[in-house]
């Protein structure tokens, strides 16, 4: 859903700066190239602006989802991202341009047209796209920095004599009875996802021991919905969170270095104001379920 949410913002972003742009500015001409009345033609090239940069971003997700990960995104994949949203939008506007006749120069080529609607779009919108991407790996950065400085704070000033014993060793099921396994939450430390499989981590007599299972994150996220402190930070992540020793935040979210493990637990965007509450209510949680 707040993937949906961020690709219509960006939509809607896209049609109101194009109409607006074009509007005021009329460059390229626009007042001359077409029969239609200046504010048609500029709507018609903002609304396919604004419904390309949409579908551009769903088949993006959907075809190159390794390209899309949360946790590899950088601010160099998502200049990237905006640069092929520029070009389909560029190609969508010579289609749609011919269809209603917003081109009449009949000397022009195919070719020669879309040279020109690929210049005239990024010319309109290189801008936008440096201010979305930069700005918006500023904010996030300063934000989840800020966010990881607060809850270092709380791991750091939490009393010793608050982290105790956890519930009775839980038993977590699965569709096939013999990838069945019984946990004790006190130990736990994290459990990871890999493909059809889950791997559960604990310390057991100061060693970090793994045991994989066949079963699914969404399956143990109910079954454990009863322990808030056994936290989903991703979609193939589960923490403990009395086993967190720091919070580090980048403009992907954050990086959670756990206690008696090297293994570093991602928090992504879609989690964090949860994880930003369940850390502001850690106390009360660890306490309520104290022996």
């Amino acid at each position: 859903m707040e993937e949906q949410n961020t690709r219509l913002r960006i939509a809607v972003f896209v049609t109101v700066f194009v109409f607006l742009f074009l509007v005021i500015f009329r460059p390229f001409g626009i007042t001359t190239v077409s029969e239609l009345n200046v504010f048609t033609c500029c709507s018609i090239y903002a609304i396919t602006s604004g419904i390309v940069s949409y579908l551009t971003c769903s088949m993006m997700i959907v075809l190159f989802p390794g390209f899309v990960d949360e946790q590899k995104w950088n601010i160099g994949r998502e200049f990237l991202m905006l640069n092929v949203i520029l070009l389909s939008i560029s190609i969508a506007n010579v289609i749609v341009g011919l269809f209603v006749e917003i081109h009449p120069r009949s000397d022009y080529s195919i070719w020669m047209t879309i040279r020109d609607d690929v210049m005239h779009t990024y010319a309109i919108g290189i801008f936008p796209v440096m201010v979305i991407t930069f700005t918006n790996y500023t904010v996030l950065l300063k934000r989840n920095l800020e966010k990881s400085e607060a809850h270092n704070k709380s791991i750091y000033n939490r009393e010793a004599e608050v982290i105790v014993e956890m519930p009775a060793i839980v038993k977590l099921t699965s569709a096939t009875k013999n990838n069945d396994i019984e946990i004790d939450l006190e130990k736990l430390l994290f459990i990871m996802a890999d493909g059809n499989y889950v791997e559960f981590h604990w310390l057991e007599n100061g060693e970090e021991v793994r045991e994989i299972r066949r079963n699914t994150m969404n399956n143990l996220t109910e079954q454990l919905e009863d322990y808030p402190f056994i936290f989903r930070t991703h979609r193939a992540f589960m923490v403990n969170l009395n086993k967190i020793a720091e919070s580090n935040g980048n403009a992907q979210g954050y990086q959670l270095k756990l206690r008696d493990t090297e293994q570093l637990i991602p928090v992504s965007r879609s989690k964090l104001a949860d994880f930003d509450w369940a850390m502001s209510k850690e106390e009360q949680v660890v306490e309520q379920y104290s022996l």
